[in-house]
């Protein structure tokens, strides 16, 4: 598994406040961005609970963010092949009619797999996804995921991100922390440095101008209330770029 980062392992069992869960199996996805001329991976780890209920876990190794998906109970009637970004489609589901908006549609590249998933790619074929809005009856509305494997077997997925503490109340264990953890890594140590410049330039640089006392102009010359040369306003400004450039993507199962 030299491609995944998840901290899972295929025919393991993991177990949390939904009982245990049996590692089916994994699928690790590319897909290439256009504007930052790069592809961006992530993995999609199937999970079977004891009463068969099945749910995915994806893992973006960009952001680090850990998501989970789990089957929506809709009624067939989504057709991939007329899906655009605007379409709006109804459908029905157990607790009543549904609308679903699509909100942006992209594709990856299957990069390889391991285990037994309901997944019918092979490594090199593409799987189609679209991110969308769902609408219940009642007006609540929530995110979702379509996947499409070669313009068939459509799914509809519910989608939700799982920090370090959820992940450890569903699996019992911490598979991936999101990136912003390492950034807070980053950030303490940034601070760290700032002080020590700041102590060792800074503040004894302060010190010698506040002892020193005030300068006596050298004998023989004058002191001017004209117009001496100031810094002005002729200098030049610096506006820092961030440091991460244009967006990721965002991906589905």
């Amino acid at each position: 598994m030299s491609g995944v980062k998840a901290k899972l392992q295929v025919g393991s069992v993991v177990e949390g406040e939904q009982g245990p869960l049996h590692v089916r199996g994994y699928l690790l996805f590319k897909e290439w961005d256009q504007e930052d001329e790069r592809f961006y991976m992530w993995e999609e780890w199937q999970l079977q609970g004891a009463a068969g209920n099945e749910l995915w876990l994806e893992l973006d190794h960009y952001s680090g963010d850990v998501v989970l998906y789990e089957p929506l109970p809709l009624a067939p009637g989504l057709n991939p092949a007329i899906m655009a970004p605007g379409r709006v489609f109804e459908l029905s589901s157990p607790t009543g009619p549904v609308s679903l908006k699509v909100k942006s549609m992209s594709q990856g590249v299957l990069v390889e797999s391991q285990g037994q998933t309901t997944c019918s790619l092979r490594p090199g074929e593409t799987m189609g996804y679209a991110e969308v809005k769902v609408r219940t009856a009642d007006g609540k509305s929530f995110k979702a995921t379509v996947d499409s494997h070669r313009l068939a077997d459509t799914v509809v997925y519910r989608r939700r991100r799982l920090g370090a503490a959820e992940q450890k109340a569903l699996l019992g264990q911490v598979i991936r922390r999101p990136r912003s953890g390492r950034l807070k890594v980053n950030r303490t140590g940034f601070i760290i440095v700032l002080v020590l410049f700041l102590t060792l330039h800074v503040v004894p640089a302060l010190l010698r101008r506040l002892f020193s006392g005030p300068r006596r102009p050298p004998s023989g010359s004058s002191t001017s209330s004209g117009t001496g040369s100031g810094s002005g306003s002729g200098g030049t400004s610096y506006r820092p770029r961030p440091v991460y450039g244009g967006g990721g993507r965002g991906v589905g199962k």
